[in-house]
This record gives C-alpha cells, sequence and structure tokens, in this order.
C-alpha cells in the first residue's frame, strides 16, 4: 500500500496513513485499487495525469491532496508509456515493413529469388508503398525528436482517448501539478 499523500509505503492494512490521510492506493498485478475500486494501469495513469485530478473530491476530500511529486511521477509515466506506444513504435515498424518491401524487391530484381514472380505493376506499386511508409516513419520521427510531440491517455466522459501535446502544454501541465521543469535545466 502507499499512501499518495505522504509517499509512505509502509503501511500494512491500515485504512489510515500515519498522517491521517485515508489515500490509500494498493497495487495488485496490473491494477490499482484506491477507495474499493480496481483501476487498470492505463486507467489509473490517465486518471493522474488529468488536470482536474487534484480538485475532483475524490482526491481532495477531507483526506488530504494528493503529492505533486506522485502525480508527477505518472503524468511522466503516462507521456513515455504512451508516447512509445502511439508514435515511436509505429515509426520503428513503417521502417521495417519499408525496408522488407524494398530488400525482396531488389533481391527479386537481382534474380535471387527466382521462384517469386513479380509483375511490373506489382513491383511498381511495391515502390511506392515503400516510399511511403518511409514518409510516414519520417515523420513520425520528427514530430517526437524536433517538434517534442508527446502522447498522453486522457479521460474523456469516462472513456480512454490519445491525445498529443505540444511542449508548451507539457510545461503548463507539469506547472500546475507543482514542478518546473524549465528551472531545473
Amino acid at each position: 500500500m502507499l499512501c499518495i499523500s505522504c509517499l509512505n509505503q509502509d503501511l500494512k492494512n491500515s485504512e489510515i496513513c500515519v498522517c491521517g490521510s485515508k489515500n490509500l492506493v494498493k497495487k495488485r498485478g496490473r491494477s490499482y485499487i484506491f477507495n474499493g475500486q480496481a483501476y487498470s494501469k492505463k486507467e489509473w495513469l490517465a486518471i493522474m495525469s488529468e488536470l482536474r485530478a487534484q480538485r475532483m473530491y475524490l482526491f481532495t476530500g477531507k483526506e488530504g491532496k494528493i503529492n505533486p511529486l506522485y502525480l508527477q511521477s505518472k503524468f511522466l509515466e503516462n507521456i513515455r508509456i504512451h508516447t512509445f506506444i502511439r508514435l515511436l513504435l509505429p515509426a520503428c515498424f513503417f521502417i521495417f515493413l519499408s525496408f522488407f518491401i524494398s530488400l525482396v524487391l531488389i533481391l527479386k530484381e537481382k534474380n535471387y529469388l527466382k521462384e517469386i514472380i513479380i509483375p511490373t505493376n506489382t513491383a511498381v506499386f511495391g515502390i511506392f508503398i515503400a516510399f511511403f511508409l518511409l514518409g510516414l516513419a519520417l515523420i513520425n520521427l520528427k514530430r517526437i525528436f524536433i517538434n517534442k510531440i508527446r502522447v498522453m491517455a486522457r479521460i474523456r466522459n469516462k472513456r480512454i482517448i490519445y491525445q498529443q501535446i505540444k511542449p508548451s502544454h507539457f510545461f503548463e501541465i507539469m506547472k500546475e501539478i507543482g514542478f518546473d521543469i524549465r528551472s531545473k535545466q
């Protein structure tokens, strides 16, 4: 169990932390249990990443507020996981697929793959698809490394959506949580 108000981890099935807070989170496998309700890891990260998380009565009632360090760690974990899954992984897959298609077409052209018959129209279409996938991969890589676009999971109408955020919005959220990255650099 973890108290998300004081970040005390030395709790043994108690209902109240030594700081007096009832904001206790129990992690069981891949789920988080808070106030008797179980959340998946994706749901918990999305809830903790919401800008309104500290203002909601669920988290700010008589029990006290959530520690900003906990909010920051869950927000950064949310950003890291979903940016990897939604931008970087597809870019790597597109690069791999593009090179695989190009390799097959080059090997066929050099007559190393004699048993495969590829008509000219199919080869031209394969080259087009290879360049198209490579272009999509380069666009995703540019958005990650040059534009610094990040992806985060959010809760909207009880559904999880994935939102791409710009660096300025990222810094705004971090500042509202209580952590200013620009002053640490």
